[in-house]
């Protein structure tokens, strides 16, 4: 539910990859992303669906530099695959996920094998930068307002609302798309990435940072140099 880790380099975060793998390959180029020189890259979520790459999206999960939390579309997956749900499937393949339907046999074998990865995926994840600097990620919303609290609440009997809500919700965002003057902060960490609601471009609000950039639509994916928004 919560994941920790250390950068010894640069930490790069990007957005909802939703199957864009060569948008991912060509951004990674583009920084000369170097996980020999201790490079991470930080992800909010959402590998698969929507795009054409969703299958090959899943392996980054074996990269040791590579770091990513659950998005609300790797949970549609989960609850679709396991059990066969019907009304979890519809769910799914109505927001994007017919591209299992285009697996062959093999392909669904292996997918089914990665499911336990895929749950193993945090809802939160903490980096703690070279410098010291702390940085969160969540897919959807903090939905509290301190990190040791989410960080509590993910640690002690996670209710499952709150895990839907840190996947779904959007409160935070709406707020300060209709308060201009809203500076939202989450207070024990520096910065805070998220995804989940596509962007014109990234928007840095307080310490909080939304950098899903619509790739799958056709928008530029963001990848991006932590220090930089910090």
């Amino acid at each position: 539910m919560y994941g920790t880790f250390q950068c010894p380099g640069r930490a790069f975060v990007v957005g909802d990859l939703h199957g864009c793998l060569p948008a991912l390959r060509r951004a990674l180029h583009r920084v000369d992303f170097t996980p020999d020189r201790g490079d991470l890259l930080l992800s909010v979520g959402d590998l698969v669906d929507r795009g054409p790459n969703s299958l090959a999206c899943l392996q980054l999960l074996t990269c040791p530099w590579f770091h990513a939390v659950m998005g609300n579309h790797e949970r549609m997956l989960l609850d679709a695959l396991r059990g066969y749900d019907p009304a979890a499937m519809a769910l799914w393949q109505y927001n994007g996920g017919t591209w299992w339907r285009a697996l062959s046999a093999a392909q669904r074998r292996n997918l089914l094998a990665w499911l336990p990865r895929i749950a193993a995926l945090p809802l939160a994840l903490e980096c703690r930068l070279a410098d010291g600097a702390r940085v969160g990620l969540v897919h959807g919303d903090p939905v509290v307002l301190t990190w040791p609290e989410l960080r509590r609440k993910l640690l002690t009997q996670p209710d499952p609302d709150f895990c839907q809500q840190l996947l779904w919700q959007r409160n935070r965002l709406r707020r300060v798309m209709a308060e201009p003057d809203y500076q939202p902060r989450m207070q024990g960490l520096d910065l805070l990435c998220l995804g989940h609601t596509p962007l014109p471009a990234p928007l840095k609000r307080g310490n909080l940072l939304w950098l899903d950039t619509g790739a799958y639509l056709g928008g530029p994916l963001s990848l991006l140099p932590v220090r930089d928004w910090l």
